[in-house]
């Protein structure tokens, strides 16, 4: 569709701008972008919600970068006229540009506040489970992205990871003392009430949180971890001392206690 010979543009007074999400040329005025679907609010900033399309820019941006993803996905099955092709109805190998890849993770994963609230607050606070479901989805679906190359994809190193998903957020202490204020606020408390203990046993088990799921994140285009990033984080609140531990072979998780490579949740 042209939208400069739409009704709307030449006689309504409609103006052409930028799609927040895709970037192409759509209508102001509450105007459906044809090529990604968001209805144009004036909201373009990317952590900034919108209520007529329901989420964030950033979040809606995500949600159509999968779709495209998987649409371009079975086109290409469809061009190989290959019958033995089964496609997942999640998410897998979520195809980007390395850049892109690097822009999702300091856009939409590295802020884990999910995180550090049920390390903060533990199991006894009342949207412990909310927030651990969110956390492990986060990290879940960070871990099916993978970025195009020549001739194949790949995955970001380990310490990209950790640079683009963690370090940017909470790097030392400090950074958690400053996160952990911004939470106790968010949920109607004193920051005054922040010991040192407290904000050291925080940071000491988000570092172990990142020590776990690294391996794992950086090694795996699947979107079936769920279960093994939840056993994580309960395993890290519930143990004050997380040690080195091995890594499994194959699906690249660490050997914890009551872990096994088949309790990997494929049906998710």
């Amino acid at each position: 569709m042209d939208i400069r010979n739409t009704k709307e543009y030449k006689e309504m007074g409609y103006a052409v701008v930028s799609c927040p999400i895709c970037e192409r040329e759509t209508l102001d005025s509450y105007w459906i972008c044809e090529h990604c679907g968001w209805e144009y609010d004036g909201v373009t900033d990317e952590a900034a919600f919108s209520a007529a399309n329901g989420a964030t820019v950033g979040e809606y941006r995500l949600r159509y970068q999968v779709r495209k993803a998987l649409r371009e996905k079975k086109a290409r099955a469809s061009r190989s006229n290959s019958e033995s092709v089964l496609f997942s109805p999640h998410p897998k190998q979520i195809v980007v540009t390395k850049k892109e890849l690097r822009r999702q993770m300091l856009l939409n994963f590295a802020n884990p506040n999910n995180l550090l609230q049920i390390l903060a607050f533990g199991k006894n606070h009342p949207k412990f489970e909310e927030r651990l479901t969110k956390a492990c989805i986060k990290l879940q679906t960070a871990s099916s992205f993978i970025y195009r190359r020549r001739q194949e994809t790949g995955k970001l190193s380990e310490r990209e990871y950790e640079r683009y998903l963690y370090d940017s957020y909470c790097e030392n202490p400090a950074e958690c003392r400053v996160r952990l204020e911004e939470i106790y606020r968010r949920d109607g408390l004193d920051p005054r009430e922040i010991s040192e203990e407290l904000t050291n046993t925080v940071f000491e088990k988000f570092c172990a949180v990142k020590r776990y799921t690294l391996p794992m994140i950086a090694n795996t285009a699947e979107y079936a971890y769920f279960s093994f990033f939840r056993h994580i984080i309960l395993f890290v609140i519930e143990h004050d001392d997380c040690q080195e531990v091995k890594i499994l072979g194959s699906y690249r998780c660490p050997d914890l206690p009551g872990m096994s490579e088949c309790d990997v949740d494929f049906d998710y």
